[in-house]
């Protein structure tokens, strides 16, 4: 969608270009769907109410789910999207919470309710964590 900076992706197989589907690396053989902020909050609140209707169980979502996120995005967003482009955000979602989870655990770090994003009580605290992390190259601003 128009307006969004934020440019997750989960890979997908080529397909035809839709109007307002946007592709990384066109060409290639491995293109990328790009996610933006309004797809992945349409996603969260369809899996809401796939667990609403039963359809996550103790092992993680029923394929029903996936089956079903993947149908209403297609629609909602006029694009191509499957089962497994869901699955593949929802493992992502699952990375960036584990990250966000450690990093919580950690001292000099807070959530701050009212921004929704963490905050760093003293800047030592965020240059020690990145020195000893790797994994948090997208997190810097």
């Amino acid at each position: 969608m128009e307006g969004s900076d934020r440019k997750p992706i989960c890979k997908q197989k080529p397909r035809r270009k839709k109007e307002n589907q946007e592709i990384e690396n066109e060409g290639e053989d491995n293109n990328y769907f790009r996610w933006n902020v309004d797809m992945e909050r349409a996603l969260a609140d369809i899996l809401r109410e796939e667990r609403r209707l039963g359809n996550k169980g103790d092992g993680g979502w029923k394929t029903a789910a996936y089956n079903s996120a993947a149908a209403i995005l297609s629609a909602q967003f006029d694009i191509h999207i499957n089962a497994d482009n869901i699955r593949n955000r929802v493992k992502s979602w699952k990375k960036f919470y584990a990250i966000v989870s450690d990093i919580l655990s950690q001292r000099g770090f807070n959530w701050d309710a009212t921004k929704k994003m963490i905050s760093v009580d003293e800047d030592p605290a965020w240059q020690e964590y990145v020195k000893v992390t790797n994994s948090l190259f997208f997190f810097c601003v």
